[in-house]
């Protein structure tokens, strides 16, 4: 019988979903995992079976139910961390989803965000984002114009819509609330983080009235009682899952944060005036919510995936680079910040001689794109200190190695690298991780190489980006 737990997590990833038991000294204490589908219908069409999806979130809830009954007993309240853009419609009569889930990575709906005419600038300044088709917006437009069970929903006055959390919500708990909480509803395009609600300009882009979305929401919030087996357990978290990482390690304001997953993003402790970088939500418990830095790069484990795809063998960890390895543009999901170009095909420098050789130019692609992050990060004044570094990919010391060696800085990387986690904890009341017990890496012997092939990546790329070489 594992000790008393104070919170259960459930967290609803791209590739797999958990439901975790935590104590309060943030030690997990029981774990039950189940993969989630994922389906390719069409180039650039990336979903997952809404019903799936929920019926083994459910199992693995009444599993941890049934094993650890009197541990679950003893819970205080639960949260939710999902993917934050990924989108689903639905039956509010019914309960029955309209859609699949529509992941972050899909971009079906980018001509419909192109024939919005949106003004980068004024999005930005309203939203805190950039406009994409990774983001809900031209997702949900895409729905309402060519699904027709959410055309009747709509016109019947039944259709719910919105982020992945909010069908979450809806579905799991007895209330049945339909709320969205501000770090998803963020993500939309569609919200104002700094008045708290739907903006009218941006709905009325898309077609869609803001009154059928979700009620904003704080991310902690007495959101209602979710079920597990006899017993009803408060939740009173949702949100997304890359806006809990600073939660986690309550990072001050020369810091960072690196999650490496399926994407990576960058974090810094605070929010600051940086034009070509998001400005994410942080989950409390105030409206408007405070927000900090974000830096985005797309292709991470799925820019390994990519490799793999081909028939190339992945090895752990990450071989190292020599002077001669090959450049790689990491465009696998478009080019997130601080480039913001889509269309563009990944490749190489030149045809890798091997497969090592390959993924230790896909790697040093990505921390070449995290450098650039990082570098507008410290333009701003933030990020000058110590890199925290969580996830999946970050127990990869090849990858964390070329990472420290390229930022100068020493990276922190907790034994429990699941930070999204920690961090929904850490807001439950649980502790955080110790950082007395973080493994630390040090920049190395190969910091010289690091910042050569930093400078010439840097020159090919301008030569890639060039309009003029179209």
């Amino acid at each position: 019988m594992p000790r008393a737990a104070h919170c259960l997590l459930l967290d609803i990833g791209g590739q797999s979903l958990r439901a975790v038991l935590v104590d309060e000294r943030g030690v997990f204490v029981a774990m039950e995992r189940r993969e989630v589908g994922v389906a390719h219908p069409q180039p650039g069409w990336v979903e997952h079976d809404a019903e799936a999806l929920l019926r083994a979130l459910r199992d693995a809830i009444d599993v941890l139910g049934h094993l650890y009954g009197e541990t679950v007993a003893a819970v205080q309240a639960a949260g939710i961390s999902c993917q934050r853009a990924s989108i689903v419609c639905w039956d509010q009569a019914s309960g029955e989803a309209l859609s699949p889930v529509i992941s972050w990575q899909d971009v079906r709906g980018v001509a419909l965000l192109d024939a919005a005419g949106l003004d980068d600038a004024e999005v930005a300044r309203c939203t805190g984002m950039r406009p994409s088709a990774f983001l809900g917006a031209s997702k949900l437009a895409w729905c309402a114009a060519r699904l027709p069970a959410v055309q009747q929903a709509q016109r019947e006055g039944r259709l719910g819509w919105g982020p992945l959390g909010s069908f979450l919500l809806f579905r799991l708990l007895r209330e049945a609330p339909y709320v969205c909480p501000a770090s998803l509803a963020q993500r939309s395009l569609l919200f104002e983080p700094a008045a708290h609600r739907w903006s009218d300009a941006l709905c009325a882009a898309f077609g869609i009235d803001p009154a059928s979305l979700p009620r904003p929401s704080t991310d902690l919030a007495g959101f209602g009682t979710l079920p597990v087996g006899h017993l009803d357990v408060p939740v009173r978290l949702c949100a997304g899952d890359q806006n809990l990482l600073p939660a986690a390690l309550s990072l001050a304001p020369g810091e960072a944060v690196a999650n490496l997953g399926t994407g990576a993003f960058l974090l810094a402790g605070a929010d600051a005036d940086e034009a070509d970088l998001q400005h994410s939500v942080l989950p409390g418990r105030a409206a408007p919510s405070a927000q900090v830095l974000e830096g985005t790069v797309n292709g991470a484990a799925s820019a390994l995936g990519w490799w793999s795809s081909q028939g190339r063998r992945i090895e752990s960890p990450t071989p190292p680079s020599q002077a001669d390895t090959p450049h790689f543009l990491d465009s696998v999901g478009g080019l997130g910040s601080p480039l913001w170009r889509s269309g563009i095909a990944p490749r190489f420098s030149r045809p890798p001689r091997s497969a090592q050789e390959g993924q230790a130019a896909i790697t040093d692609g990505l921390v070449h794109l995290l450098q650039l992050n990082l570098e507008r990060m410290r333009s701003a004044g933030l990020a000058s200190g110590p890199i925290m570094a969580g996830g999946g990919l970050a127990a990869d010391d090849g990858l964390v190695q070329r990472l420290a060696d390229l930022a100068g800085v020493e990276l922190l990387r907790p034994l429990q690298t699941e930070l999204s986690l920690a961090g929904a904890a850490v807001l439950l009341g649980c502790e955080g991780p110790e950082r007395r017990r973080m493994q630390r890496i040090r920049p190395g012997p190969g910091a010289g190489l690091a910042s050569e092939r930093w400078r010439a990546w840097q020159a090919w790329m301008n030569e890639m980006l060039d309009p003029r070489a179209a």
